[in-house]
């Protein structure tokens, strides 16, 4: 292992970690081009159902509720194979999911009006990214179909 980068938190390791976090960059629509800065969402929605079928529900969770949300928690296991059934909500609030779980309701044939992801950008530690970029510069990239040791 080359690196090993944890999201949060450092954890218990004699290895060197980097720190990286997720960061709220703007509400999207599951259709459409719609699209929403963090405070504004809130503005217009203080209150969401979220949903969401990842390995870290709560980390999820914690995120919106960062943005200033109210939420109504749905959580669903780990690469959940939704069919739509899981959409079918009496109120009308907004649903707020993750990128992961937009791309697998979005094939869905489904009222997704008003259905939006979090889209999240990911700051890690400048020391990690510099070491990055000197390893991948480092390699030696053979095009396809060369065999080593041909002439």
């Amino acid at each position: 292992v080359d690196y090993i980068v944890v999201n949060g938190s450092r954890l218990d390791l004699a290895q060197p970690q980097y720190l990286m976090e997720t960061v709220p960059v703007r509400f999207r629509k599951v259709l459409g081009e719609e699209s929403l800065a963090p405070e504004e969402f809130c503005q217009r929605h203080p209150w969401v159902r979220g949903i969401c079928g990842i390995g870290n529900p709560g980390r999820f969770f914690r995120t919106l509720a960062s943005t200033g949300l109210s939420v109504e928690r749905y959580v669903m296991p780990d690469h959940h194979p939704y069919s739509g059934e899981e959409m079918d909500f009496s109120a009308q609030l907004p649903v707020v999911c993750t990128e992961k779980d937009a791309i697998k309701l979005a094939r869905l044939d489904i009222d997704l009006s008003q259905v939006w992801y979090l889209q999240v950008a990911v700051n890690v530690e400048p020391e990690f990214l510099s070491s990055l970029k000197e390893k991948l510069a480092a390699l030696t990239i053979v095009p396809a179909g060369q065999v080593s040791g041909e002439s």
